[in-house]
């Protein structure tokens, strides 16, 4: 038996007020780029078109890997895998992809860019520390998120903090592996310490806030209060 979500209104509204103010950046962009850069309006035509296609195509696998989510198999986690197909099966909507974050804080998100391209994502944490119902309850609430389509329009609102963020983590490594010749051992190890604390905090400087739709849960083991999400 499908069940079908009502509409939000509030939400619609909120998503309409992202995208505005997306196209608001995008003409402040385009202003910059004829101003100082002097380029043509075929050249800046063309940068926007790309632009906007690695936002619709690109931004929910960007999010993905800053959080250093792997896909993982019904195999792997058939109990998860369960929950996400009975949840998708009530929702009238295809089974979304399943990954899952190696950290330890109580997380979940949802990100893709339409229904047959989503994706679940879980913490190591949330899996260990909520009973079965509890997740479920937070899936439910991921999947909710799906279904009304705003992970799409919030990844693509993180999309340039996303690939900031891409930029500093590539960044980081660079500096760590070409900084051994000049003494540069200690901020190797640093950087170790700092992968670390990024792991146990998804979304802290990852990329995240803003970026999909996203799930803080808690439950009577691990804190105080029962699932909830950060809406857009």
């Amino acid at each position: 038996m499908q069940r079908k979500l009502g509409s939000d209104r509030g939400l619609t509204l909120r998503m309409a007020l992202t995208m505005f103010l997306l196209a608001v950046v995008y003409l402040i962009f385009v202003g910059v780029m004829a101003a100082v850069m002097h380029l043509g309006i075929a050249t800046i035509g063309v940068i926007v078109v790309v632009l906007l296609a690695a936002q619709y195509y690109f931004s929910d696998r960007m999010v993905l890997t800053v959080l250093k989510a792997q896909m993982v198999t019904p195999q792997q986690y058939p109990q998860l895998y369960d929950m996400v197909g009975r949840l998708a099966q009530l929702t009238g909507i295809p089974v979304p992809k399943v990954a899952v974050i190696p950290s330890r804080v109580p997380n979940a998100l949802a990100t893709g860019r339409d229904p047959k391209h989503a994706v679940i994502a879980v913490t190591t944490g949330i899996i260990n520390q909520l009973e079965p119902k509890e997740l479920e309850a937070v899936l439910a609430h991921e999947l909710s998120h799906v279904i009304h389509r705003d992970v799409k329009v919030m990844a693509m609102a993180g999309f340039f903090a996303t690939v900031a963020s891409l930029i500093v983590q590539s960044g980081m490594w660079f500096g760590m592996f070409g900084g051994f010749g000049y003494g540069g051992g200690g901020r190797g190890r640093g950087r170790d310490q700092g992968e670390g604390d990024d792991r146990d905090h998804p979304g802290r400087g990852g990329g995240l806030g803003g970026s999909a739709s996203c799930s803080f849960a808690r439950s009577p083991a691990i804190g105080s209060t029962p699932p909830t999400a950060a809406r857009p």
